[in-house]
C-alpha cells in the first residue's frame, strides 16, 4: 500500500509492503508496478489509490489490475489478463444522492471501462475480468459479459 494509506490506517504488527507510484517491486517471480488511479474518500476528498501492472518472469504474461477508480488514464503494453472495475452502467444511475455522487467520482462505469479497453492493444488478451460490480443497480452478470465481449471481441470471465 502507499505510504499515505499506511499512515491513515495506522497499521502495525502486520507485514505491510509500502509501495510508490511507478516504482517496480518484486514478489517471488512477479514484477509489480503500481500506478496512480483517481479515487475519493467517503467525504469526496481525493485519496491515494494504486492499480497494478503485474509481470510473471516465468510465464512472461502480464496482468493489469485496476479497481476503485473513476477512470484509467494510461495506455499499457499488451496484457494477457485485464481485471478492471465495472461498477455500474451510466444508464442505471438514478436518484443521485450523496453516496451515488461519490460513486460516480470514485468508481468506473462499464462505459468508461469499454472506452479504456478500446484504447489498449488487446492482441495478447486471453481474458477480461470485470470486477467491483455494484449490487445496488442489479446489473446482470450475463448482460455485463455480453456487453464487454461485444465491445472487445475478447473472452470475459465473471465469478
Amino acid at each position: 500500500m502507499s505510504k499515505e494509506t499506511k499512515e491513515e490506517l495506522s497499521v502495525s504488527g502486520y507485514f505491510v509492503k509500502e509501495v510508490s507510484n511507478m516504482k517496480t517491486f518484486r514478489i517471488g517471480t512477479f514484477l509489480i508496478k503500481p500506478f496512480d488511479l483517481p479515487h475519493t474518500n467517503t467525504d469526496g476528498t481525493p485519496c491515494k489509490n494504486f492499480g497494478y501492472l503485474i509481470y510473471s518472469v516465468i510465464t512472461k504474461e502480464r496482468l493489469l489490475f485496476c479497481t476503485d477508480c473513476h477512470y484509467i488514464p494510461y495506455n499499457f503494453p499488451p496484457c494477457d489478463y485485464y481485471f478492471i472495475e465495472c461498477n455500474y452502467t451510466e444508464s442505471s444511475v438514478y436518484d443521485v444522492n450523496f453516496v451515488d455522487k461519490r460513486r460516480l467520482r470514485s468508481h468506473q462505469s462499464i462505459e468508461t471501462a469499454l472506452l479504456f479497453l478500446s484504447k489498449q492493444d488487446l492482441s495478447k488478451c486471453k481474458f477480461i475480468y470485470p470486477i467491483h460490480i455494484s449490487t445496488k443497480n442489479n446489473l446482470s452478470k450475463d448482460w455485463i459479459k455480453k456487453k464487454i465481449q461485444k465491445g472487445t471481441g475478447k473472452k470475459v470471465v465473471l465469478n
